[in-house]
């Protein structure tokens, strides 16, 4: 039987992922998990023996910046990327979340969720034009995250 298990406080996972929009169709890539910083802050010994890691991907409709209807579901991808199928519609904010799960011996592990939101071209320019100093603060307060 497999248990799951988040990973110990104190271990925060580096987990970055950026969005890249060709038209609606955005696509996903992030860094490998583990990095070298996961292993430095790993004070149990977790990280070094993982045997296979999936990511989940899960994005939303997210008007008012609250995430509520489910767009995607992709769970236990096993690259570190991912290209949209479906066309995403204009002029409509979404949230998307990300993690890493990896097998520890008889547990299924699992880093936190990480996020950000994501803007179709279109609404993203018109957003950008208007508000460039607050995105500019927004991405000072979250640096691990980025957006393209």
């Amino acid at each position: 039987m497999i248990k799951s298990r988040v990973l110990p406080k104190g271990l925060h996972t580096r987990f970055d992922y950026s969005s890249r929009s060709k038209r609606s169709h955005p696509f996903f890539a992030g860094k490998i998990f583990p990095q070298p910083i996961d292993i430095e802050r790993d004070p149990e010994g977790i990280i070094k023996r993982i045997d296979r890691v999936f990511y989940d991907l899960e994005i939303y409709n997210a008007s008012d910046l609250i995430p509520h209807e489910t767009v995607l579901f992709q769970h236990g991808l096993i690259e570190n990327e991912y290209r949209m199928q479906t066309e995403l519609e204009p002029c409509r904010k979404y949230a998307w979340s990300v993690r890493a799960r990896f097998n520890d011996g008889p547990y299924m592990r699992a880093t936190e969720w990480a996020g950000n939101y994501y803007y179709p071209r279109s609404a993203r320019n018109r957003y950008l034009r208007s508000s460039e100093k607050k995105i500019k603060q927004r991405r000072a307060a979250n640096t691990f995250l980025s957006l393209e």
